[in-house]
């Protein structure tokens, strides 16, 4: 519904219901109970650990971009790194920090690549054993994913992420 010059377009306020966008009330089902809040985002945010501290490595600038805005988003700390160099780098000096690591399959930047990265991780680093390192890929066979979760990933995502 897009307001002509005529119309006025209503603020909306948090703490008056009668505000609330007119799509809103139809997505939380009106009648309005005291267990639903007027904030038609805030059933994702309540989802949402803001103390997680996530590293995004990839190659790919865009890719790493796009992942940083939609985790900032959601309320995560991010850091990123653009190789495997980098990302070794950042984990053996804070590597406490991090609870994520989200690793590209496809990683050709200098430095160790993400089979390399993640074995790292899971045998000469013993400072990151409470860390999760998820590997991210467009595809992936079956034994490749396997093959990564006994070195030490916690699991494999499809891209796109959304």
């Amino acid at each position: 519904m897009v307001a002509t010059a005529k119309e006025k377009v209503r603020p909306y306020y948090p703490d008056d219901p009668s505000s609330i966008p007119r799509i809103a009330q139809v997505w939380l089902h009106k009648p309005v109970s005291p267990l639903v809040v007027p904030d038609v985002f805030a059933r994702r945010r309540n989802f949402v650990n803001s103390d997680l501290h996530v590293l995004l490595v990839d190659a790919d600038k865009g890719e790493r971009f796009q992942q940083k805005l939609q985790l900032e988003g959601l309320g995560y700390q991010v850091s990123s790194a653009p190789s495997g160099a980098a990302a070794k780098e950042l984990l053996g000096e804070h590597g406490g920090e991090f609870h994520i690591v989200m690793v590209d399959d496809q990683l050709m930047a200098e430095g160790p690549d993400c089979e390399a990265l993640v074995y790292w991780a899971s045998t000469a680093a013993p400072h990151l054993k409470e860390v999760n390192f998820l590997v991210s890929a467009y595809e992936m066979p079956a034994e490749r994913a396997a093959r990564l979760v006994r070195l030490g990933a916690t699991g494999v995502l499809l891209k796109p992420i959304s």
